[in-house]
């Protein structure tokens, strides 16, 4: 029964960062699925969805609930990450997100950012896994605000992440209950 809690803060680019980015050549799926279908003479349409397991950069600013990616962030400022279909290897899952809070519009500073942002991801990981941070063997980890993206892009959320320090993850870790 082990507990990793890994601090990755978010990097702030040189220019504003757009919430949201396409990738024309993935034709818009970030992190999706591919679907095909198949008929024979006679028979109905038969789809399947097969994992797009190509990795698309993105930056983290875009990361939201439910995205899987596949390059480690352990203790590092982060700009981008490679995004993939969560069905095919990679090392983490963003499984929340909340808003760190202040009592003012300045940065609470690094400690109270980490501290918010450490038991804030350990109050929503039993709810998403099944069990508790200290009874689990999978990894927390977390992207949190620096000062300069808090300041400069009015940055306030924190990406709660669920990893395994075991190896690559196939599939999602929720209700993996260990």
């Amino acid at each position: 029964m082990r507990r990793f809690v890994v601090r990755l803060a978010v990097a702030v680019v040189a220019a504003a960062v757009p919430a949201c980015s396409s990738d024309s050549d993935s034709g818009g799926l970030v992190g999706g699925a591919i679907t095909t279908s198949s008929t024979t003479s006679g028979e109905a349409e038969e789809s399947t969805t097969v994992p797009d397991d190509d990795p698309v950069t993105e930056d983290v600013f875009s990361l939201a609930v439910g995205d899987c990616f596949s390059n480690p962030l352990e203790g590092e400022e982060v700009q981008e990450v490679e995004t993939v279909d969560c069905g095919v290897e990679h090392d983490g899952e963003v499984f929340a997100e909340f808003d760190v809070t202040a009592d003012s519009d300045t940065f609470p500073g690094n400690d109270e950012v980490v501290a918010q942002s450490e038991q804030g991801c350990a109050d929503r990981f039993e709810g998403f896994v099944g069990v508790a941070t200290t009874d689990s063997t999978l990894d927390v980890l977390y992207l949190y605000p620096t000062e300069q993206s808090w300041d400069r892009l009015d940055d306030r959320q924190v990406l709660c992440i669920v990893g395994d320090s075991a190896g690559a993850i196939t599939g999602t870790l929720e209700g993996a209950a260990r």
